[in-house]
């Protein structure tokens, strides 16, 4: 399976581990193989099943926000504050 680097990086930055998060930018390549990476990931303590699951998400989400007609660029959570917002300002 292939994931991500970014994905990698970004779940060690997450959890506060930014040296780790750094020296994986240096070392592995932007698509990573889990089956050969398989051994670092396990060292990481990184699920590659949960990390493919991770990548995933992503893109459902997108693709559940355009159904949704929420406002492009916006999280839920951005257009529920704003709502909130609004709502205690009148």
């Amino acid at each position: 399976m292939i994931i991500s680097k970014q994905l990698i990086i970004a779940e060690l930055r997450r959890r506060g581990e930014s040296r780790r998060a750094e020296f994986v930018d240096r070392q592995l390549p932007a698509e990573v193989d889990t089956t050969r990476h398989g051994g670092l990931l396990a060292t990481l303590r990184l699920d590659p099943q949960w990390l493919a699951a991770a990548s995933e998400q992503p893109a459902a989400e997108a693709a559940a926000g355009e159904a949704a007609d929420e406002p492009a660029g916006k999280a839920a959570g951005e257009v529920a504050t704003e709502a909130a917002s609004e709502a205690a300002n009148e």
